[in-house]
């Protein structure tokens, strides 16, 4: 079991027209915090980040699956079901927005990241608000640090290290027994693979499952549909922030259970705040 790890969604999920051939694919679990004020976090969602001969992608394998089946007439029933259930149980207030929102298969991050290892510091992020779908480049410069803190992840030597970005503090674990430079999300630029990384309140966890060798890339391009408007990151964090106080975000839009004590103001300031903070 040393090294490498079986991921058995790659195999069932693994079907697209790339003809790149992957050199690696690592699973990550990322955590997000629900509850600022409880501790909860929202279920766990699965990451992939496929690395080519020559370029990456890191997308969520929940919302590639769920695309990757919304045109089957029986998973739409079922899913329309669930959402049904879950929001009449939410309105009488048996359960939190949060809650409601875990509660059926259609909650993913449809952000795509795609660079290339020649240049992977400027990345191409595809993204959507409600029905439309953007894209931008983002140049992303990490100057990390790196200390003598060392542990044991999958079986690999791992080191810490740290840097601010955006509006948080990173704490980073990578391995130099895997030599790239490489990790979730937007985080790369270390001698190693980055194997587990969270901001410093802990409101974003990533963690590797598994890494395996070879396999074709996911076709990411049944996440979005034309037109797909060129935006910068600046302007797109603007606009999803305006989305979401608008109640694009759903534990907003669909209000608090009707028998709930604590305003709405007090559950938007129970969430935390996004991963990346324009300064």
């Amino acid at each position: 079991m040393k090294r490498l790890l079986i991921l058995v969604l790659f195999s069932l999920f693994c079907l697209n027209s790339f003809a790149q051939k992957l050199q690696m694919v690592v699973q990550y679990d990322l955590k997000k915090v629900l509850s600022i004020s409880r501790g909860d976090y929202w279920k766990p969602q699965t990451f992939f980040l496929e690395i080519g001969q020559d370029s990456v992608q890191f997308f969520s394998m929940k919302s590639w699956s769920h695309r990757y089946s919304s045109e089957d007439p029986e998973y739409k029933a079922k899913r329309d079901q669930m959402f049904q259930l879950a929001f009449e149980k939410m309105s009488s207030g048996q359960s939190r927005p949060g809650e409601f929102a875990q509660s059926f298969p259609t909650m993913g991050e449809y952000q795509v990241i795609t660079y290339y290892l020649n240049n992977p510091s400027l990345l191409k992020v595809y993204d959507r608000l409600g029905s439309e779908y953007f894209q931008y480049l983002d140049s992303v410069r990490l100057d990390w640090v790196v200390g003598e803190d060392m542990k044991i992840i999958l079986d690999y030597e791992c080191f810490k290290a740290t840097t601010q970005f955006r509006g948080r503090q990173w704490i980073a674990w990578f391995t130099p027994e895997v030599p790239v430079p490489l990790g979730p999300w937007k985080l790369n630029g270390l001698p190693g693979l980055i194997l587990q990384a969270y901001d410093a309140e802990r409101h974003y966890i990533y963690e590797a499952k598994g890494l395996e060798q070879g396999g074709e890339f996911h076709d990411t391009s049944i996440y979005y549909k034309a037109p797909i408007m060129e935006t910068t990151f600046e302007n797109f964090t603007k606009s999803k922030a305006r989305f979401n106080e608008a109640g694009g975000f759903i534990g907003l839009s669909i209000g608090t259970p009707s028998n709930s004590n604590s305003s709405s103001q007090d559950d938007v300031e129970d969430f935390p705040k996004p991963r990346e903070i324009l300064q």
